[in-house]
């Protein structure tokens, strides 16, 4: 559903006026994120047959101020953000402790 809604407003835009995507999937993952691997490869297509990709890597500015203000110290691994989806952490407070969350 929501890969033929981007296809119809890419499609709508296409040679007519800019648009400016961000993501932090790679090309190569659209078509699991929006279920559809020929829907994704068409609006990739007309993504990219006019633009310029900027591809920027490191950590985010967000994250960055976050950790300057003590908001937490460092961000989740692997393991805690599996135990928080696997149910592990029962409660929100129990996650914020164990991950040194301030917020």
């Amino acid at each position: 559903m929501a890969a033929s809604f981007l296809f119809q407003l890419v499609s709508k835009r296409y040679t007519k006026g800019s648009i400016i995507i961000t993501s932090n999937k790679s090309y190569v993952e659209w078509g699991s994120v929006f279920g559809d691997e020929f829907a994704a490869a068409a609006v990739i297509d007309r993504l990219l047959h006019y633009s310029t990709t900027v591809n920027i890597r490191g950590e985010s500015y967000r994250l960055k101020d976050k950790k300057r203000a003590g908001v937490f110290s460092t961000p989740p691994s692997q393991a805690d953000l599996l135990n928080v989806l696997t149910g592990e952490f029962q409660t929100v407070d129990l996650l914020r402790t164990h991950l040194g969350w301030g917020i």
